[in-house]
C-alpha cells in the first residue's frame, strides 16, 4: 500500500492512534521536484515516438519546475506551437516557450558554464576563484550553492562536472547543495528570479537578493 500526503504520518491528527501507528512504522520518503535528469527521462519517454532533437529536450528539461505536471505542460506548449506555425522542434522555439513562463530567456540556452560562474561571483562581489576555492565564509558558501543550482539548471552538467569545476569537490557535497537550493527553491522561487538577472544581457546584476 502507498500513500501520499503533504503532512507526516505522526501530523495527521484527523487519523486515529493506531492507524498513525501503523503508518509511522512504515517506510516514509519524502517527495521532491524532479531534478534535472528526471524532468528529461520524462520528457524522452513522452516523446520516443515523435522527431524532437536530443538538444531541445535538454534544453527544456533544464529550468526547474514543481511538478511533473507543470514539465509536461511546457512539452504540450512546444508541441502546439509545432503544429500550429508548421515549425520543427528547435532550440529558438523552445527558448520561446521556456521564456513564456518567465524562468529563462532564450540566451540561457547558450549560456556557457565559465559564463555561469563569472556573472555569479560578479553578483555577489567575490572573485571567481573564491568559487572553487576552500573558504566557507557566508557570502562565499552562498555564491557556491548558487553556482552549483545554475550550472545544474542552466547547463545541465553532471555532478561530476559541477565538482570539478569547483575545486574538484566530490559528488556527494555538490548533491548535499543541489538538493538544498531545490527545497530552496520550491519554497521562495528566488532562484529562479536569480537566474532570469544573470542571464539577461541587458541587466548588469544588482544587489544579491538571495
Amino acid at each position: 500500500i502507498v500513500l501520499a500526503s503533504d503532512q507526516g504520518p505522526t501530523d495527521l491528527g484527523y487519523l486515529e492512534p493506531r492507524l498513525r501507528s501503523r503508518f509511522t512504522a512504515g517506510l516514509t520518503v519524502s517527495l521532491l521536484a524532479p531534478n534535472q535528469e528526471a524532468r528529461l527521462d520524462f520528457l524522452t519517454r513522452k516523446t520516443n515516438h515523435l522527431p524532437i532533437p536530443d538538444d531541445v529536450l535538454v534544453a527544456l528539461s533544464r529550468p526547474t519546475c514543481a511538478s511533473v505536471r507543470d514539465l509536461e505542460g511546457r512539452l504540450n506548449r512546444l508541441l502546439a506551437r509545432v503544429e500550429l506555425t508548421g515549425r520543427t522542434p528547435s532550440l529558438s522555439l523552445a527558448a520561446t516557450v521556456l521564456a513564456e513562463e518567465a524562468l529563462v530567456s532564450p540566451v540561457t540556452i547558450s549560456t556557457s558554464p565559465e559564463e555561469v560562474l563569472s556573472r555569479v561571483a560578479q553578483y555577489f562581489g567575490i572573485p571567481p576563484a573564491a568559487l572553487s576555492g576552500a573558504s566557507r565564509q557566508q557570502t562565499t558558501t552562498r555564491a557556491r550553492h548558487c553556482a552549483i543550482w545554475l550550472l545544474r539548471s542552466l547547463c545541465a552538467l553532471s555532478l561530476s562536472e559541477i565538482g570539478r569545476l569547483l575545486g574538484g569537490r566530490d559528488h556527494s557535497t555538490i548533491r548535499q547543495a543541489l538538493q538544498k537550493m531545490e527545497e530552496e527553491e520550491q519554497k521562495t522561487g528566488a532562484l529562479s528570479a536569480l537566474k532570469v538577472q544573470l542571464v539577461s544581457p541587458e541587466k548588469t546584476p544588482t544587489e544579491p537578493q538571495v
